[in-house]
């Protein structure tokens, strides 16, 4: 090979470098760009967890009530039975005014904890669900 031949490739090779080089570099602003941004979410996301574990918290205090309803409602209904039995446990009495609207009065309370555990069960499946999903997505590897 002669010495301009070689000139040439060697030129040709260094302009390949260079070009090379100036995408590398391009690359490494996108990616020194993406980090920053990413940074900043990451951190937000830390912050985030925060009032996230306070909500579930509170999510969990609103089973604990509704579990302690269920007691109040089963009490409610033993305690009327007892008055559409008698006190004497004799045959099945019909029911004055009074049981009729205190009965009334439990459907309309029953029928407000049934509402209210289907919307309690559509909460704790929709985080349990994004909890999940979370979860998946921080174990996966990078």
């Amino acid at each position: 090979m002669s010495d301009s031949t070689t000139k040439a490739a060697g030129a040709a090779t260094a302009t390949i470098m260079k070009a090379d080089h100036e995408r590398w570099l391009s690359s490494l602003a996108q990616w020194r760009t993406d980090i920053h941004r990413w940074e900043a979410e990451h951190r937000a996301a830390i912050m985030r967890l925060a009032e996230l574990q306070h909500a579930i918290e509170e999510h969990g205090r609103c089973l604990d009530e509704h579990a302690i309803d269920f007691g109040r409602i089963e009490e409610a209904v033993a305690s009327h039975e007892c008055l559409l039995d008698g006190e004497a446990g004799g045959p099945l009495m019909p029911p004055d005014e009074a049981v009729i609207r205190r009965h009334r009065k439990q459907e309309a309370a029953f029928c407000h904890h049934e509402n209210a555990h289907g919307r309690i069960a559509r909460h704790h499946d929709a985080v349990m669900e994004c909890m999940r999903a979370l979860e998946a997505a921080a174990a996966a590897s990078m």
